[in-house]
């Protein structure tokens, strides 16, 4: 048996494993990047740790459609879950990156915190 791949019981990682399929998340900036698309960064409206059980404060990504603005909700995936992504042209890992992103209404906002909620009985 290998140990080495056993969370610490400390560490707030075993939340990955519950975590819903879909997150919820609030815009806090948009930006414009080199190749004309929209960058955001996105503020996940519950805790969720990475595998080293250090907590996220932000995602990134990128809005090829221009669709979001500052403060609006919506729900992602987390690209490489539990893991920072890497900048090729900083040569460094960063935020994690979202993924798959959709508009959604405060009332899907709030089931997906819900759901959330009910995975892990308890509220972070």
């Amino acid at each position: 048996m290998q140990l080495e791949s056993l969370i610490p019981v400390d560490s707030p990682a075993w939340i990955l494993a519950l975590l819903p399929s879909r997150l919820p998340g609030q815009v806090k900036r948009t930006f414009s990047l080199a190749n004309g698309n929209q960058g955001l960064m996105i503020k996940p409206l519950v805790r969720i740790p990475f595998k080293n059980g250090e907590w996220v404060e932000q995602f990134f990504a990128f809005d090829h459609g221009s669709q979001f603005s500052r403060d609006d909700f919506l729900s992602f995936q987390w690209d490489e879950l539990g893991q920072r992504s890497f900048n090729k042209s900083k040569n460094k890992y960063e935020d994690p990156k979202a993924i798959s992103l959709t508009s959604i209404s405060i009332a899907e906002l709030e089931s997906l915190i819900g759901e959330f909620k009910r995975n892990l009985a308890e509220d972070l």
